[in-house]
């Protein structure tokens, strides 16, 4: 049995869109930096209850874990929720159906403090003489002045306390399927103003080439040895092999008085760094893991802890992730947000060729 463990979530860097990788908070946690997770398309049809947060018919939503937006501030809800979920309801529940900030308040202070700190430094160095080039000084003022707007954005946004992502709808808490996989989803509702569709991360090793950037256009499932790539609010976008099925105790602790509060074992799917860096860290829970065919292949949940860093990470497969979101919101459609509705004869032909060439190797 290998254990599991919860990542806290805390990271030092933010994207300037809510992508899949980007950084989030919640109102009652609003220092600690999450991550965004999987965007999908949530339906609404008449005639049934429609959940608080969404409307009929399309919503934009992103897929998340439940233990990003558990409720921090009571253990004995921290517990519950872990137990039996969030339910969706047509009533509004400020305990559990809380918002969720973008981006996170405990980013905008690490980014201002940052940001000061290497100002300070620029305006320590020597001042630059008219004989060094004009481009030098050029680049150095812009860098001044760019530090100086993102310095004062994290002001703007620290101080209004409206601005936010969306809100959690609904989750599943934390426990196993009928299937025996580890279920840890959540279903957050945002803006259409921030709404967003799923691309392949930038690759950090290289070797991804026209790869990174495709759109996300289909459920894909995990298989033993598959490059993938994963981006979260911590690490960002990190390259990796996935390895085995394998079963995993992971344990919650509260974070309000740092209590075990929890236990679940389950299935799930290890993945690796390919390198020498890490895959994922603490922060990086929700974070989508995607193949180079376009394919959403699982969701990162917990890893395997040595020293501060995680040599393994864990992921509930992408089939286990939709079959949990549309579980949690019954009578409600749930697909990926994409660019197009279908895929194209030429991503089908890929994924032909793909099952192929993997036929063959075996």
């Amino acid at each position: 049995m290998q254990p599991g463990r919860l990542f806290p979530a805390h990271g030092t860097f933010f994207p300037p869109a809510p992508g899949s990788g980007g950084s989030i908070s919640t109102e009652h946690a609003p220092d600690r930096i999450k991550t965004v997770g999987v965007h999908v398309i949530v339906n609404v049809p008449k005639g049934i209850p429609c959940p608080s947060g969404l409307s009929r018919g399309d919503n934009h939503c992103v897929l998340t874990c439940h233990h990003v937006v558990s409720p921090v501030h009571s253990e004995e809800l921290w517990d519950k929720t872990d137990r039996e979920g969030i339910p969706a309801s047509p009533k509004h529940d400020p305990q559990t159906h809380q918002k969720v900030l973008y981006p996170s308040r405990g980013l905008l202070g690490q980014t201002y403090g940052r940001n000061k700190a290497t100002l300070e430094a620029l305006n320590n160095d020597p001042v630059p003489t008219l004989n060094q080039p004009s481009d030098l000084l050029q680049l150095r003022q812009a860098e001044i002045s760019n530090l100086q707007g993102q310095m004062k954005e994290c002001v703007q946004l620290g101080l209004d306390k409206d601005y936010a992502l969306g809100k959690v709808v609904a989750s599943s808490g934390r426990e196993v399927d009928s299937d025996g996989f580890i279920q840890d989803v959540a279903v957050v509702s945002i803006t259409p103003k921030l709404a967003s569709i799923n691309r392949v991360p930038a690759s950090t090793g290289g070797g991804w080439g026209i790869h990174v950037g495709r759109p996300i256009n289909y459920v894909g499932e995990p298989r033993w040895n598959e490059a993938v790539l994963k981006e979260g609010a911590v690490t960002g976008a990190t390259e990796g092999k996935v390895q085995h099925l394998v079963q995993v105790t992971v344990e919650s602790v509260c974070p309000v008085n740092q209590t075990l509060t929890h236990r679940t074992t389950g299935k799930t799917w290890s993945v690796t760094a390919a390198g020498s860096c890490v895959f994922s860290s603490r922060g990086d829970s929700a974070a989508m893991v995607a193949n180079k065919w376009g394919g959403f292949v699982g969701q990162i949940h917990s890893g395997l802890d040595n020293g501060g860093f995680d040599v393994m990470s864990f992921m509930t497969p992408a089939v286990k992730v939709m079959e949990t979101a549309r579980a949690i919101l019954p009578g409600c459609q749930v697909r990926l947000s994409t660019e197009t509705p279908a895929l194209s004869s030429k991503m089908r032909l890929e994924q032909v060729y793909r099952r192929m060439f993997e036929g063959l190797r075996r």
